[in-house]
């Protein structure tokens, strides 16, 4: 994320560099990654390449041309070069930081030297101007943009009285721009730049007096508007109106010393500071936008805190810019990279970042299509796929679709899986298979098994117990057939095979790991499979394998008859896969996908799989009981031989039903720029497999710059509804519902996250169980629990947790029911990869959020520099938010959090009903039934929101402008996802709904 990145479609972002940037290696970085352009910040100036020592040495060779020396210029013109980096140029002619005896007969230094004529003077500002000039386009072409010709040449009403008054007149100013634009390469762009110009009479001048005069001769090309703002002055009014002047002038305009003195380094003030920057911002912004003034550029007069010539200058320490000492980010900074979506009301689609989400779908052309139906009578693999000669198979026609072709696959049960040949060409040329619409198209990795036989010869008693067996109990085998499991048999397969690397045996029931992948179905609901015959007398609804994988004995629910049964056995992997990796640009559209005998990631492979390709789009699917994998879109492990050139991503999937998938209903390792929205991922983990670390409704490792969105997960089993395992940076999860997580550590696990932010807004957390073993809870009989120093960790139960992950900011979420704590992220600092570091578990931001009847805590805090505002709080327990560092930990109250470490200056406690049917999608607040006891209620000290009407709003997000139904762009909000909280209003919480 990055402020050039942001500001792209509108202007360039500079900012002046002191000289001892070029040897700061993160000033350096910083710079390439915040900036676009930047300006020298005394180094370009007269005093700084006028050669003293040279003139004076030999005043007659030079008299008419100053000798100038750019030996302290090259560093930073060869930084820009070396790192394709654009400069302005600052500044050529400035009555200040020019030197008197640039003006003298003879460059005498001396107090009464005689000033030369005029004549002489402008042969002196013509030859500085050429020398500059020619030596940065000949030797640095295309570097400098653009140049200050003149800086700050006016003062109390009129032009400024100064040296280059008295020895040229008043026109100097034009002869300076006459010059400029003898000598500048084409494409170089010629401002004049001063300070204040938003003060109305300093504006007119400006317009009148220089800038009319200079365009006339078609001299000038733009205004500098330096903008040194302090916290009250210039007002919003004065510097829109100042834009909007020098805007209809038509020259460009450009913000080139941007800065807002602030003495105040506190929370308050500096949140202060960074509303200030949002409506500067935003008035640059929609004035570009609108076409009030062509707007090129906006610099920074610095790139932080420390380095600020403001401290200098106002005599006292300044706060004035967007980065603190250590280029480390400001709330100002959040707040300017807010602003596009706020001016574009774009808001749902931007990341952390400030960027809009990089979308990449076109409306597909396409130029052949081919038809599957099987029930057509002319239906034949032979056949040309016409509507009247379709194709049996999809794979017939999967074998014959490129670019451009769409196959229509109608509606009929498939059992086969399709392998797509060939992929598209972008997104207008993409291979499409799509429904046709005229019933439900099923891909099955399954077969019908209709031959069956009474189970015989095996001991459905373990020995010694003689156990009664129920009555009437039926067992039945069936044998496979080879000719439908040639190639691939699940069930002589176990679920893992492969990749076991982090399994902690100790730790785990391996029963489930090892039993076999194949699946069998009665009546389109599974049995469940048993590790031993035996177990078939004590399970209704199961059943075995044998060894060899080629007989399976069962027993239904009811000890039917399968013959008066649909019974079917997996006996594909995946339904819609490609044979060869990295087929890119697909289409897979309504299709439903059952039955894949997938086995346990690692490796990552789907019931639909993009095998490693790029550029998928998978909408309005279904995947239906898939024993590991529901549908892949990553790099499938990380055993592969890693390419840099590889792109991994950049997939849609929308509009999807994942449900009863074993292990992970999403999986996308390296995948990045994803787009998962509108799904509804149900029942994922009944495989338990929780403790081999790959379970979730999604999992993904390393993924930067996704967009999670209005998803449905509900019920997940013994594993997270997301995980975001390893290197996640600028993702953002909005506006999801996360419901009942059933024996579930955490909803949302963010992993060893350290680089940028990943946000987590306006979602509705719900019911989050925990899984630990309450026997493992010490019991603390009397007063024995009081004097402990820590606590255990044995429960847990979050909304949001994390290991060793840095800058998670948590804004405007409904978190309710956790059995321990809404968010809580352990530092894991000795988890190292390469060269790199551990986690701090530092950055945090937990803004505006409602949290509701946590068990243990809302926030735990294990480490300083996190923050915490504008929290509402409702029936939490005592001693509900957490400090963790330094040991002993302190659990607090409100009054406590706030006085003792300035959290939630604008927080809020309350005891009124919160009501979420989790099938009806549904939410309702009530006012409190009662108050609790032994609460000090009574006393004054604590003081309950007994109302929801009666929240009270509190400042709102610089992050995002969005509630949980759409944009919202009010300045303060109530805290939740919610922009108004109502007793008695039914809230719709079904996300899709609200799809734009």
């Amino acid at each position: 994320m990055s402020l050039k990145t942001v500001y792209h479609p509108y202007f360039k972002i500079g900012a002046a560099v002191p000289a001892k940037a070029f040897s700061d290696a993160r000033a350096q970085e910083a710079l390439l990654c915040q900036y676009d352009s930047f300006t020298c910040e005394n180094e370009m100036k007269p005093q700084h390449l006028l050669e003293e020592e040279e003139n004076r040495r030999n005043p007659a060779a030079h008299d008419r041309c100053p000798a100038v020396s750019f030996q302290g210029i090259r560093v930073a013109l060869d930084f820009a070069r070396e790192n394709g980096m654009k400069m302005r140029g600052h500044t050529l002619v400035w009555h200040n930081q020019t030197p008197r005896w640039f003006f003298t007969e003879s460059y005498s230094d001396r107090e009464d030297a005689p000033l030369v004529d005029r004549e002489t003077m402008l042969a002196r500002l013509e030859g500085y101007i050429r020398s500059v000039l020619c030596f940065v386009q000949e030797e640095y072409p295309g570097i400098i943009y653009a140049w200050d010709v003149v800086n700050e040449a006016v003062e109390d009403g009129a032009l400024r009285r100064s040296w280059w008054t008295e020895t040229v007149g008043e026109d100097f100013i034009l002869q300076a721009f006459r010059f400029a634009r003898k000598y500048c390469a084409p494409g170089v762009d010629l401002f004049y730049n001063d300070y204040d110009t938003f003060v109305p009479w300093k504006r007119d001048v400006i317009c009148e007096q220089i800038l009319k005069p200079l365009m006339a001769e078609g001299l000038v090309d733009g205004i500098g508007m330096q903008s040194h703002m302090t916290m009250q002055t210039p007002s919003l009014e004065e510097y829109e109106k100042a834009v909007s002047v020098f805007g209809a002038l038509g020259l460009q305009v450009q913000v080139t010393e941007l800065d807002i003195h602030n003495p105040d380094p506190s929370r308050p003030s500096m949140e202060a500071l960074a509303a200030r920057y949002r409506e500067v911002f935003t008035i640059l912004t929609r004035a570009k936008k609108e076409g009030l003034a062509d707007i090129t550029g906006v610099t920074f007069w610095g790139m932080q805190d420390e380095d600020s010539w403001l401290t200098g200058f106002r005599k006292v320490r300044s706060y004035p810019l967007l980065f603190a000492d250590g280029f480390r980010p400001k709330s100002a900074y959040q707040a300017v990279l807010s602003v596009p979506g706020r001016v574009e009301e774009d808001g749902q689609d931007r990341l952390p970042g400030g960027e809009r989400f990089a979308f990449w779908e076109k409306t597909p052309v396409f130029t052949r299509e081919y038809h599957v139906n099987p029930s057509h009578p002319q239906a034949g693999d032979e056949n040309d796929g016409s509507p009247e000669h379709p194709f049996a198979t999809i794979q017939a026609a999967a074998n014959l679709a490129g670019p451009g072709t769409r196959v229509w696959i109608h509606g009929g049960v498939y059992r086969e899986c399709v392998r797509p040949v060939r992929g598209g060409n972008g997104p207008e040329e993409m291979v499409s298979f799509e429904a046709f619409g005229d019933g439900e198209a099923i891909i099955k990795a399954s077969v019908i098994a209709d031959t069956f036989s009474v189970s015989e010869g095996w001991n459905l008693r373990i020995p010694g117990l003689g156990k009664n067996l129920p009555e009437g109990m039926r067992i039945w085998e069936t044998r496979l057939n080879p000719e439908e499991f040639k190639g691939y048999n699940p069930f002589c397969a176990v679920s893992i095979l492969h990749d076991r690397l982090f399994i902690e045996y100790e730790k785990t029931d391996m029963t489930t790991y090892l039993n076999r992948r194949g699946m069998v179905f009665c009546d389109g609901k599974p049995l469940k499979q048993v590790a031993l015959y035996y177990q078939l007398g004590e399970t209704p609804g199961s059943y075995w394998v044998e060894a060899n994988g080629q007989t399976v004995h069962f027993r239904l629910e009811d000890d039917g008859d399968p013959a008066e049964h649909l019974i079917e056995l997996t006996c594909r992997e995946q339904c819609f896969a490609p044979e060869v990796p990295f087929l890119s640009y697909i289409r897979v559209k309504g299709l439903t996908c059952a039955h894949a005998a997938t086995g346990a990631p690692v490796p990552q492979r789907g019931a639909i799989s993009c095998y490693r390709g790029h550029h998928w789009i998978i909408e309005d699917c279904k995947i239906d009981w898939s024993n590991g994998v529901g549908i892949d879109i990553g790099n499938e492990c990380w055993h592969h031989t890693y390419d840099p050139d590889q792109v991994i991503g950049h997939t849609v999937i929308r509009g999807c039903e994942i449900k009863d998938v074993g292990v992970c209903g999403i999986a996308g390792m390296f995948a990045t720029d994803l787009l998962i929205e509108d799904n509804y991922i149900e029942g994922t983990g009944w495989q338990k497999m929780e403790l081999s670390w790959e379970a979730g409704g999604i999992k993904v490792h390393n993924s930067v710059n996704s967009l999670i969105r209005r998803n449905i997960f509900t019920k997940t089993f013994r594993a997270d509804h997301l995980w975001m395992d390893v290197g996640n940076e600028n993702n953002r999860i909005t506006r999801n519902l996360f419901l009942d997580g059933l024996e579930q550590r955490e909803a949302i696990f963010i992993e060893c996250s350290r680089d940028g932010i990943n946000l987590i807004d306006n979602n509705i957390f719900w019911n989050v169980e925990g899984r630990f073993r309450p026997e493992d809870v010490p019991a603390e009989p009397g007063s024995t629990g009081w004097y402990k120093m820590e606590e255990k960790g044995v429960v847990n139960g979050y909304a949001v947790y994390g290991e060793g992950t840095d800058r998670l900011h948590v804004v405007n979420n409904l978190i309710g029911r956790c059995r321990s704590a809404g968010y809580f992220v352990k530092p894991v600092a000795f988890r190292i990869a390469g060269n790199g570091r551990g986690g701090t578990s530092r950055e945090a931001r937990i803004m505006n959020n409602l949290f509701y009847d946590c068990g243990e805590a809302a926030i735990k805090f294990p480490t300083r520099d996190n923050d915490s505002q504008g929290n509402l709080y409702v029936k939490m327990p005592g001693g509900y938010l957490r400090i963790l560092y330094p040991a002993p930990e302190n659990c607090l109250d409100l009054d406590a959090w706030r006085e003792f470490y300035g959290f939630d200056r604008e927080g809020q406690e309350g005891w009124f009903n919160v009501n979420v049917d989790t099938e009806k999608l549904t939410l309702e607040f009530a006012g409190a039934d009662s108050l609790p006891e032994m609460r000090h209620h009574g006393t004054g000290r604590q003081k309950y929101v007994t109302k929801p009407e009666e929240v009270l709003p509190v400042a709102a997000s610089m992050e995002t402008a969005d509630d949980f139904y759409g944009p919202y762009y009010g300045d303060c909000r109530v805290p939740g996802p919610f922009a108004k909280l109502e007793e008695g209003k039914v809230y719709e919480l079904d996300p899709r709904k609200y799809r734009k």
